[in-house]
């Protein structure tokens, strides 16, 4: 398994001179002890704190891990969902590396790789722009903070307002791999699902972190007729398991989401991850999404770079590829990813950028457009969006090819038509924020 990292909060000074609510209090929470490794490390270095030094192997049907055991010296530590698919420690003295080169060879194994711990953290800290005029008041959100949430920048980017009047999401489930949900926030309530806590497995999936309660509150924002279901894969402290990720998508694939969205990645491939995510989108139909990373990078980041999965990248309001968005020829969509206005976990609402955001932007607006029309596959859906998105490349010339489709259009996805020529003038390549 490989370093996962969720998209999280980014720094807001840009979003100041864009809102005028700013002044609020911001919440961070320092990972004092990872400075010097993430600073030295680039995004695509395993680093040393990332190793767990067990052995992830998936056997041949017919194989038990008792045969590997005897062979190798090896113990079973964890029978993981995926079929056939364990955690080994290796043999005393041995380095999981070492187990797996003297695995390499071995016809009883479908693969064996290294066990990493999943870091969660894209930044040093992570933001929660609070907006304190947002503050619950005898349990009920700001109406005023509703109304801004609701008519924000972003939304206006993709013409959500005129999508909405043609569908809302009903009928269709997405499922939010991530820290879990707040479902009592007000604008939250009814809509979240009984879900799934891989890492204590029970059905609490109380959000002790944030980014999974700011992520559901854009899809209920972009479809607020979806159903959210919550699959909890990370908890409150600076790592997390790609093992916990596979079975959250397993999970969700299993119970009905028909779009899942992954606001989290790793730069280093994984065969147990590939296989899920095409059990998820192949075997159960399942449309997937996930954010592109927010290292300014065009290296690959999984699982967004999988070809069942739709990478997203984020935009500012100028329709430019946000500074800190990564980007690559395995992008497939853009959406707004800069000031987004969502779900607080504690209540109220916050301010946020990063690629976490952009991601259920896109899953949100393909959850109007297969409510539109329940009968399409998720190929379908996803071609819609590909074929109705504003094509971005002459905004930003210095990332042409590498920002996909481009920037998603709620409206014509669902119907609506295309923009005009004038339009197109005036919609795209506005000038950048001051």
């Amino acid at each position: 398994m490989f370093p996962l990292k969720i998209d999280g909060y980014r720094p807001v000074e840009a979003r100041r001179a864009t809102h005028t609510k700013l002044n609020g209090l911001v919440v961070a929470l320092m990972l004092a002890s990872l400075v010097a490794l993430l600073f030295t490390a680039g995004p695509g270095a395993v680093r040393a704190a990332d190793v767990d030094n067990r052995v992830l192997v998936q056997l041949q049907s017919g194989f038990s891990p008792d045969s590997l055991n005897l062979t190798y010296g090896t113990t079973t530590a964890q029978v993981l969902t995926d079929p056939n698919t364990y955690l080994l420690n290796p043999m005393p003295g041995q380095t999981a590396d070492a187990q797996v080169a003297l695995m390499s060879r071995d016809t009883r194994l479908v693969f064996a790789e290294t066990n990493y711990k999943a870091s969660q953290m894209q930044t040093m800290q992570i933001y929660f722009t609070f907006d304190p005029a947002s503050a619950l008041t005898n349990g009920q959100s700001n109406p005023l903070s509703v109304q801004i949430a609701q008519n924000q920048p972003a939304y206006g980017q993709i013409r959500l307002a005129q999508a909405q009047t043609i569908s809302r999401g009903a009928g269709v489930v997405v499922a939010v791999i991530d820290s879990g949900i707040n479902a009592a926030h007000p604008e939250l309530a009814g809509k979240i699902l009984p879900g799934r806590n891989i890492l204590s497995g029970t059905s609490d999936t109380t959000d002790q972190l944030g980014h999974g309660t700011f992520i559901a509150g854009v899809i209920s924002q972009i479809a607020p007729d979806a159903r959210i279901l919550p699959v909890k894969v990370v908890g409150n402290s600076s790592y997390g398991r790609i093992e916990d990720a596979i079975a959250g998508i397993r999970w969700a694939a299993d119970n009905g989401a028909n779009i899942i969205s992954i606001s989290l990645g790793t730069y280093y491939g994984s065969k147990d991850f590939d296989d899920v995510l095409k059990y998820a989108r192949d075997t159960k139909g399942a449309l997937i999404f996930a954010s592109a990373g927010n290292n300014n990078s065009n290296l690959l980041r999984y699982p967004a770079a999988e070809s069942r999965v739709s990478s997203i990248a984020a935009l500012d309001n100028s329709n430019r590829k946000a500074s800190f968005s990564n980007y690559s020829n395995t992008v497939d969509l853009d959406a707004p990813g800069v000031g987004i206005y969502s779900t607080y976990y504690l209540g109220g609402y916050a301010y946020g950028d990063g690629t976490s955001f952009s991601t259920p932007i896109a899953a949100g607006v393909a959850a109007l457009t297969w409510a539109k029309q329940r009968t399409l596959k998720s190929g379908d859906v996803l071609k819609k969006l590909q074929d109705t998105a504003v094509k971005l490349d002459s905004c930003n010339p210095a990332y042409k090819n590498t920002l996909g489709h481009g920037l998603v259009d709620s409206y014509r996805a669902v119907g609506g038509p295309a923009l005009s020529k004038v339009q197109m003038q005036t919609y795209t390549c506005q000038p950048s924020a001051k």
